[in-house]
């Protein structure tokens, strides 16, 4: 059951990440089109800065444990 789940969520990565450039593009249309409502515009800008704060904090996550497990060396115990 473990390996179809993971196989349905490597598959539904691979999706999210083509659909990422129609998003983002999208929400940059919403943010620069002048006759969109104020609302919708700042909810877009909101829905960014969001995303990027969240994908910085994964970053330095990333950075972080990689730093981590290079410290233990090859001989730690894998949890």
């Amino acid at each position: 059951m473990r390996g179809i789940e993971a196989r349905a969520l490597d598959d539904l990565s691979r999706l999210l990440v083509r659909l990422g450039r129609t998003a983002a593009a999208t929400l940059a249309k919403a943010m620069s089109d002048p006759a969109a409502p104020w609302a919708t515009r700042v909810r877009a800008a909101d829905a960014s800065l969001g995303r990027l704060l969240q994908l910085r904090e994964l970053a330095t996550l990333e950075a972080r444990v990689a730093e981590l497990e290079r410290l233990a060396g090859p001989e730690a115990p894998v949890r």
